[in-house]
């Protein structure tokens, strides 16, 4: 079996492949340069950013610029998560939030390169919605569970300790009360119904 022989021409340069890959992910995917102080990541800038990038993050115009410029008050746990991957070569992959920018992400970053400069790819996700969608189900769920548990039999509201323990001693006076206006009754009756020896009689 002959295998088909392949022309320069039909070879696609592999730049192409992995612009034309680069553009057709519908996930936001940017590289970035760490820029450190000593072993301490400090800031980030953009080198690359794919089509989806921008209505991934809202942010625009980004190539060249740094993180902290287009983010001022970007939480430093963005900083510190890069910085890792680009030290230790490690792959990240977590959800996290970010304030300033009002979203959430599904975020896998991996060291890309010869480690000089320091660059990480960053294939993300914006997971607001979705996430907000899941906590409105959850919120809807405990609300239903707890409706059901208050109407359900045997949940109404139980007298405390202190009204059962008065209660309880209300009615052991009631009973005490109840036996002794019996006992008098008896003797009275007792009394009633004893024959009268007359003094005559008992001389006999």
């Amino acid at each position: 079996m002959q295998r088909p022989k392949t022309t320069p021409n039909a070879v696609i340069p592999a730049q192409e492949r992995y612009q034309a890959l680069f553009e057709a992910i519908d996930a936001g995917l940017c590289i970035i340069e760490m820029m450190f102080e000593g072993e301490r990541a400090v800031d980030y800038r953009f080198v690359e950013v794919n089509p989806q990038f921008e209505s991934q993050t809202g942010l625009v115009d980004v190539v060249g610029r740094t993180a902290s410029e287009l983010v001022p008050d970007l939480e430093r746990f963005w900083f510190d998560t890069y910085g890792r991957v680009a030290l230790t070569g490690e792959p990240a992959r977590f959800d996290h939030g970010s304030e300033p920018m009002g979203r959430w992400f599904d975020v896998h970053a991996f060291p890309v390169g010869d480690g000089t400069p320091r660059m990480v790819a960053i294939l993300f996700n914006d997971v607001s919605a979705r996430r907000s969608r899941r906590r409105r189900a959850r919120s809807a769920s405990t609300r239903r569970s707890r409706r059901a548990t208050a109407s359900a039999p045997g949940t109404g509201t139980f007298p405390t300790t202190g009204s059962r323990q008065t209660s309880a001693s209300h009615g052991c006076t009631a009973f005490r009360q109840s036996l002794a206006g019996r006992a008098r009754r008896s003797n009275c009756s007792s009394a009633r119904s004893t024959p009268t020896t007359s003094p005559a009689r008992a001389r006999r």
